[in-house]
């Protein structure tokens, strides 16, 4: 939605960033199933592929992009919100702390490393 209206505004900065993150989340939904796969253990409630939480790590790397592009007056209520996901992820017997705190790192590194920060300088300087 967000490439859709930038794109129909012309918007060529709001173009990359949609693009950017959709990259990112991309990145973080493939390599979070692909360790739930391989790891394959299950959720407090019983259901399967627990490990890390793809909640928690999508949730954490749309904080990480958004804090990289807009600092932190963006940043840190995103990372807030992204805490009530993973927090809200355990409370509801959906994941374990460990799931959690892993989509955590695992969202932040794949938000922050690759690839917002490849365009960060380029973009802030577009503000």
């Amino acid at each position: 939605m967000w490439y859709v209206w930038a794109a129909g505004e012309g918007d060529i900065v709001g173009k990359e960033r949609a693009w950017t993150m959709l990259k990112a989340l991309s990145v973080t939904g493939f390599t979070t199933m692909a360790l739930k796969v391989a790891r394959d253990n299950d959720c407090p409630n019983g259901s399967p592929l627990a490990w890390p939480s793809g909640h928690t790590s999508s949730s954490f790397t749309v904080a990480a992009v958004l804090d990289e592009w807009y600092g932190p007056e963006v940043g840190i209520p995103a990372y807030l919100g992204a805490g009530f996901v993973g927090y809200r992820m355990m409370e509801s017997g959906d994941h374990w702390p460990s799931d959690v705190l892993f989509g955590l790192f695992w969202g932040i590194s794949w938000g922050i490393r690759w690839p917002a920060r490849r365009h960060c300088r380029r973009w802030r300087d577009t503000r």
